[in-house]
């Protein structure tokens, strides 16, 4: 089964984003050295703060929501 920051990973390559641009579209909520952390479990998803979240959501144009539901299933 794969961990959430491996589906991040794949949702990021699907947008076609390298880990700088997805840090510059979440507008400083985070670094890219926290996006590549996130994505190789060295950081947890489950520990993300909402703010992480929804930095995650403004950069790959996505509802919350739907943000959530792709990463945990």
């Amino acid at each position: 089964m794969e961990h959430p920051g491996e589906r991040l990973k794949q949702l990021r390559a699907e947008k076609g984003l390298t880990v700088r641009e997805v840090s510059q579209r979440a507008e400083g909520v985070f670094t890219g050295s926290y996006v590549s952390n996130l994505e190789t479990g060295i950081s947890s998803w489950n520990k993300a703060s909402l703010d992480v979240v929804k930095g995650y959501a403004r950069a790959f144009d996505m509802s919350v929501e739907d943000l959530i539901a792709f990463v945990e299933n």
